[in-house]
Protein backbone atom coordinates (compact mmCIF):
# COMPACT_ATOMS: atom_id res chain seq x y z
CA UNK A 1 0.00 0.00 0.00
CA UNK A 2 2.71 2.81 0.86
CA UNK A 3 4.67 1.53 -2.39
CA UNK A 4 1.38 2.52 -4.24
CA UNK A 5 1.09 5.62 -2.26
CA UNK A 6 4.75 6.95 -3.26
CA UNK A 7 3.78 5.99 -6.56
CA UNK A 8 1.11 8.03 -6.67
CA UNK A 9 2.67 10.75 -4.63
CA UNK A 10 5.93 11.34 -7.03
CA UNK A 11 7.12 14.93 -6.66
CA UNK A 12 5.97 15.77 -10.42
CA UNK A 13 2.63 15.64 -8.34
CA UNK A 14 3.63 18.41 -6.47
CA UNK A 15 4.93 20.85 -9.04
CA UNK A 16 2.37 23.85 -7.68
CA UNK A 17 2.96 23.54 -4.04
CA UNK A 18 4.06 27.09 -4.15
CA UNK A 19 1.56 28.25 -6.29
CA UNK A 20 -1.35 26.71 -4.13
CA UNK A 21 0.21 28.40 -0.87
CA UNK A 22 -0.27 31.68 -2.98
CA UNK A 23 -3.77 31.23 -3.50
CA UNK A 24 -3.89 29.93 0.12
CA UNK A 25 -2.02 32.73 2.01
CA UNK A 26 -4.90 35.57 -0.41
CA UNK A 27 -7.82 33.98 1.64
CA UNK A 28 -6.41 34.02 4.88
CA UNK A 29 -7.08 35.83 7.59
CA UNK A 30 -5.46 34.98 10.81
CA UNK A 31 -2.06 36.47 11.56
CA UNK A 32 -1.20 32.63 12.72
CA UNK A 33 -2.65 31.37 10.11
CA UNK A 34 -0.09 33.11 7.34
CA UNK A 35 3.14 32.73 10.03
CA UNK A 36 2.23 28.77 9.59
CA UNK A 37 1.47 28.54 5.82
CA UNK A 38 4.96 30.88 5.24
CA UNK A 39 7.42 28.51 7.33
CA UNK A 40 5.82 25.83 5.87
CA UNK A 41 6.49 27.04 2.52
CA UNK A 42 10.13 28.07 3.57
CA UNK A 43 10.47 24.14 4.74
CA UNK A 44 9.70 22.67 1.06
CA UNK A 45 12.56 21.95 -1.36
CA UNK A 46 12.35 22.89 -5.25
CA UNK A 47 9.21 21.18 -6.13
CA UNK A 48 8.38 18.88 -2.92
CA UNK A 49 6.30 20.56 0.13
CA UNK A 50 8.11 19.62 3.25
CA UNK A 51 7.82 17.09 5.89
CA UNK A 52 7.74 16.57 9.03
CA UNK A 53 11.60 17.00 9.65
CA UNK A 54 11.59 20.22 8.26
CA UNK A 55 9.31 21.70 10.32
CA UNK A 56 10.48 23.97 13.37
CA UNK A 57 8.20 25.17 15.74
CA UNK A 58 10.62 28.04 16.55
CA UNK A 59 9.69 29.43 13.35
CA UNK A 60 6.36 29.98 14.04
CA UNK A 61 6.18 30.55 17.66
CA UNK A 62 3.35 33.09 17.93
CA UNK A 63 1.11 30.69 16.45
CA UNK A 64 1.77 27.77 18.85
CA UNK A 65 -0.80 27.65 20.70
CA UNK A 66 -3.07 27.27 17.71
CA UNK A 67 -1.34 24.65 15.54
CA UNK A 68 -1.96 20.89 15.56
CA UNK A 69 -0.05 17.96 14.32
CA UNK A 70 -1.32 14.35 12.73
CA UNK A 71 -0.09 11.56 11.70
CA UNK A 72 -1.59 10.26 8.28
CA UNK A 73 -2.10 6.42 8.63
CA UNK A 74 -2.60 4.92 4.83
CA UNK A 75 -3.62 1.39 5.22
CA UNK A 76 -6.92 2.34 7.81
CA UNK A 77 -7.13 5.96 6.43
CA UNK A 78 -6.82 7.43 9.59
CA UNK A 79 -5.29 10.33 11.36
CA UNK A 80 -4.05 10.91 14.43
CA UNK A 81 -3.12 13.44 16.74
CA UNK A 82 0.59 14.17 17.47
CA UNK A 83 0.37 17.01 19.54
CA UNK A 84 -1.88 20.24 20.15
CA UNK A 85 -1.43 23.82 21.17
CA UNK A 86 -2.89 25.08 24.07
CA UNK A 87 -5.70 26.88 22.66
CA UNK A 88 -6.85 23.76 20.56
CA UNK A 89 -6.69 21.19 23.28
CA UNK A 90 -8.38 22.85 25.66
CA UNK A 91 -11.97 22.53 23.41
CA UNK A 92 -10.98 18.61 24.35
CA UNK A 93 -11.78 17.74 27.72
CA UNK A 94 -9.27 14.23 27.06
CA UNK A 95 -6.59 16.03 25.11
CA UNK A 96 -5.90 15.14 21.52
CA UNK A 97 -2.78 13.66 21.86
CA UNK A 98 -2.43 10.58 20.67
CA UNK A 99 -6.11 10.45 19.38
CA UNK A 100 -7.69 9.69 16.42
CA UNK A 101 -9.73 12.04 14.38
CA UNK A 102 -12.51 9.87 14.53
CA UNK A 103 -12.14 8.91 17.73
CA UNK A 104 -12.77 12.97 18.20
CA UNK A 105 -15.32 14.45 15.65
CA UNK A 106 -19.07 13.03 16.62
CA UNK A 107 -19.84 10.52 14.00
CA UNK A 108 -22.57 12.43 12.44
CA UNK A 109 -20.45 14.89 11.56
CA UNK A 110 -17.61 12.22 10.55
CA UNK A 111 -18.07 11.55 7.48
CA UNK A 112 -17.82 15.77 6.38
CA UNK A 113 -14.65 16.12 8.73
CA UNK A 114 -12.81 13.35 7.47
CA UNK A 115 -13.32 14.32 3.80
CA UNK A 116 -11.69 17.39 4.06
CA UNK A 117 -9.15 16.19 7.01
CA UNK A 118 -7.67 13.02 4.46
CA UNK A 119 -7.88 15.35 1.07
CA UNK A 120 -4.70 17.25 2.23
CA UNK A 121 -2.40 13.64 2.80
CA UNK A 122 -4.34 12.05 0.13
CA UNK A 123 -5.13 14.84 -2.88
CA UNK A 124 -2.48 15.85 -1.77
CA UNK A 125 -3.97 19.60 -0.91
CA UNK A 126 -4.00 22.08 0.99
CA UNK A 127 -7.16 22.71 2.45
CA UNK A 128 -8.98 25.78 4.08
CA UNK A 129 -11.70 25.79 6.10
CA UNK A 130 -13.61 29.49 6.49
CA UNK A 131 -16.53 30.51 8.49
CA UNK A 132 -18.71 27.82 11.18
CA UNK A 133 -16.04 25.51 12.91
CA UNK A 134 -17.14 23.03 15.09
CA UNK A 135 -19.99 22.91 14.20
CA UNK A 136 -21.15 19.73 15.81
CA UNK A 137 -20.23 21.09 19.34
CA UNK A 138 -23.57 22.63 21.27
CA UNK A 139 -21.45 25.75 20.97
CA UNK A 140 -19.93 26.22 17.19
CA UNK A 141 -17.51 29.09 16.70
CA UNK A 142 -16.39 31.20 13.10
CA UNK A 143 -12.62 31.16 12.49
CA UNK A 144 -10.83 29.62 10.03
CA UNK A 145 -8.59 26.35 10.00
CA UNK A 146 -5.77 25.36 8.00
CA UNK A 147 -4.31 22.41 7.08
CA UNK A 148 -0.77 21.54 5.30
CA UNK A 149 0.10 18.06 3.88
CA UNK A 150 4.05 17.14 5.40
CA UNK A 151 5.19 15.08 2.54
CA UNK A 152 8.60 12.28 3.50
CA UNK A 153 11.53 12.35 1.57
CA UNK A 154 10.17 9.66 -0.61
CA UNK A 155 7.65 11.75 -1.97
CA UNK A 156 5.12 9.94 0.20
CA UNK A 157 2.79 11.23 2.57
CA UNK A 158 3.11 11.61 6.10
CA UNK A 159 0.65 13.54 7.91
CA UNK A 160 -0.29 17.01 8.55
CA UNK A 161 0.16 19.92 10.03
CA UNK A 162 -3.18 22.65 10.46
CA UNK A 163 -3.71 25.72 12.42
CA UNK A 164 -7.52 26.53 14.01
CA UNK A 165 -8.60 30.18 14.82
CA UNK A 166 -11.44 30.37 16.65
CA UNK A 167 -12.56 34.14 16.86
CA UNK A 168 -16.11 33.64 18.34
CA UNK A 169 -18.18 31.44 19.68
CA UNK A 170 -22.17 31.17 19.43
CA UNK A 171 -24.73 29.99 21.91
CA UNK A 172 -26.18 27.42 19.67
CA UNK A 173 -25.69 25.67 16.47
CA UNK A 174 -29.29 27.59 14.93
CA UNK A 175 -27.56 31.16 16.03
CA UNK A 176 -23.84 30.17 14.12
CA UNK A 177 -25.88 29.34 10.98
CA UNK A 178 -27.48 32.54 11.51
CA UNK A 179 -24.71 34.25 11.26
CA UNK A 180 -22.19 33.14 9.31
CA UNK A 181 -21.48 30.24 6.47
CA UNK A 182 -19.08 27.86 5.81
CA UNK A 183 -16.81 27.04 3.01
CA UNK A 184 -14.27 24.62 2.24
CA UNK A 185 -11.19 24.94 -0.36
CA UNK A 186 -9.34 22.06 -1.39
CA UNK A 187 -6.30 23.60 -3.33
CA UNK A 188 -4.67 20.73 -4.91
CA UNK A 189 -0.47 20.39 -5.32
CA UNK A 190 -0.59 18.90 -8.42
CA UNK A 191 -2.36 22.08 -10.45
CA UNK A 192 -5.62 20.96 -11.03
CA UNK A 193 -8.58 22.92 -10.23
CA UNK A 194 -9.68 23.86 -6.65
CA UNK A 195 -12.50 22.19 -5.68
CA UNK A 196 -15.23 22.88 -2.65
CA UNK A 197 -15.53 20.17 -0.38
CA UNK A 198 -18.48 18.94 1.39
CA UNK A 199 -18.70 21.08 4.88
Amino acid sequence: MREFLAAMAQPGSYVNWQAAAEQALVLLEGSESRLLLQHWRHGGVGDRPPGRRDIDPTGFGAALPFVWLMDYLPEQRRLRYRLAGEDVNSRYPEGLSGRHLDEVVDSDALPQVADYFLACPETPAITLLKGRLYQEWQKPGQGERLLLPLIDAEGAPEGLIGVTLCRRTFPNQEEAERATSRRVLVLPLDGSAPREAVS
